[in-house]
């Protein structure tokens, strides 16, 4: 997560908050409440999915706007059904980043080209 810190930092003099584990960065989300939280799939401790449904569950955090990064792999179309607004596949460029972020920050959301995902089994 370090690579979207600098990224953010560099380009908007964002305050970016990392955290070591989903579990982490819930907690860190419900005493900050961020703008935009950014999830990875596979997180030590619970999955991505599990942390965003937690989020969503959370009045307080639910309207906040959750982009997801990960492999490209069958996990970004249920990245829609958790309520997640956005999924940026690895590996991405910073400026793919900074699209996404502008996005969510709009009330839209950010969706890779179905061409680019692999097909489903």
């Amino acid at each position: 997560m370090t690579l979207l810190r600098l990224v953010l930092q560099k380009a908007y003099k964002d305050t970016v908050i990392e955290a070591a584990s989903g579990n982490e960065g819930l907690a860190q989300a419900q005493a900050t409440l961020p703008d935009l939280i950014i999830i990875e799939m596979a997180l030590p401790e619970s999955s991505g999915p599990e942390i965003c449904k937690r989020l969503k569950a959370a009045p307080v955090l639910q309207r906040i706007p959750i982009l997801f990064i990960g492999a490209p792999q069958k996990n970004y179309r249920g990245a829609r059904d958790l309520g997640a607004q956005g999924y940026l596949m690895k590996p991405f460029d910073p400026s793919e980043l900074r699209k996404a972020r502008n996005e969510l920050l709009k009330g839209k959301t950010h969706w890779p080209s179905t061409d680019l995902w692999p097909p489903f089994d």
